[in-house]
């Protein structure tokens, strides 16, 4: 009987988790300030996501293609004509959970536009919607492969 209520307990638990990590993602526009070396106490909102963790990643997969303005919460300077989206920031903090290197999964004519203009080859890519939703398929195909994460 014991043994049950644990596995209950722990069942509830995890459900939680998930659900956590999904409604979580209502606060990507809240974020003020990007950890820039993984450090916390900077920003709650930012550290909850860290927190979170994996458990956050289908939502933010999912807020990729979020082309809401939001104040850049980066500390580096912004591109002229370049505007902050809820999807860059949900890929911010993406890369920040999977602890990934930022252009892994971008097409390789933006990572070598990176060598030379860094998060602005980024930018300049993600500004056509087709380009943001090709990127979502590939993080969600990404996703689906690591080890213990399920389907997005």
């Amino acid at each position: 009987m014991k043994l049950l209520r644990a596995l209950g307990v722990l069942i509830v638990l995890a459900a939680f988790q998930v659900v956590a990590g999904q409604s979580i993602c209502t606060r990507i526009s809240q974020i003020k300030v990007l950890s820039f070396k993984g450090e916390s106490g900077l920003d709650a909102n930012y550290d909850a996501f860290m927190r979170a963790g994996k458990s956050a990643m289908p939502c933010l997969i999912g807020k990729v293609t979020d082309t809401r303005r939001m104040r850049d919460p980066r500390s580096e300077p912004g591109y002229p004509g370049i505007h902050v989206k809820v999807g860059d920031v949900a890929y911010f903090l993406l890369a920040d959970i999977a602890k990934t290197d930022f252009v892994f999964l971008l097409p390789r004519r933006v990572q070598q536009q990176w060598k030379e203009s860094g998060v602005g080859a980024y930018f300049r890519f993600v500004q056509r919607k087709s380009n943001r939703e090709w990127f979502q398929r590939k993080l969600k195909t990404w996703f689906r492969a690591q080890p213990s994460t399920g389907a997005v």
